[in-house]
């Protein structure tokens, strides 16, 4: 399959998962974030929809443990880049991406990452080598491109990882891979041979 139609596939199964089923699997897979996080102390992430797996359960986690926090905005100029905030009630509905609201900081505080930050990227499906298919408009790949030594942690849903070795995710020269890989099952830290 193609990245549209492998696009397609998921998210149509990501968005007819039950709003029971998503609660379940996302507290899952912030009890298994929670363990693999508790040494760092600055988080880009991302806030996520109604369809993504839940980070709002996780970026209260974080600013209520003291953890510096900092969410995507992107700019008129069509580029993304992360500010800082202190409440999850700092966040407004101010972009509209196709028919969706996403939430985002105010244009105040803005992050320069460090070596010791962790980026929390969100992405339809991820590999077992790293691989990601995000949403086809490669914010993040250029975003980790400029800060090609931050810590790279996805989180989905287990369906949303293939372990499979027959199956991989077709990548382009300026895909970006991940480090990390959190879902509701498992903690997989990817081989840095592939």
């Amino acid at each position: 399959m193609d990245k549209k139609e492998l696009r397609k596939k998921y998210r149509n199964i990501r968005k007819n998962i039950s709003k029971f089923e998503r609660f379940k699997r996302s507290y899952k897979l912030y009890n298994n974030l929670k363990s693999a996080i508790s040494s760092y102390d600055e988080f880009l992430i991302y806030v996520s929809t109604d369809e993504e797996a839940d980070t709002i359960r996780i970026i209260k986690y974080l600013l209520k443990n003291k953890k510096k926090v900092a969410s995507p905005r992107i700019g008129e100029d069509n580029t993304m880049e992360f500010y800082y905030y202190d409440d999850i009630k700092d966040l407004s509905n101010d972009n509209v991406f196709g028919n969706v609201y996403i939430k985002q900081p105010k244009p105040e505080r803005k992050c320069i990452p460090t070596k010791k930050s962790v980026i929390v990227i969100p992405g339809i499906l991820f590999d077992y080598k790293g691989n990601r298919l995000g949403y086809g408009g490669g914010y993040y790949d250029r975003y980790l491109e400029k800060y090609r030594y931050l810590y790279r942690l996805a989180i989905c849903y287990d369906f949303q990882y293939i372990r499979d070795e027959k199956e991989e995710i077709e990548t382009d020269e300026y895909d970006q891979k991940i480090d990390m890989i959190i879902t509701d099952r498992t903690i997989a830290v990817i081989d840095k041979k592939y």
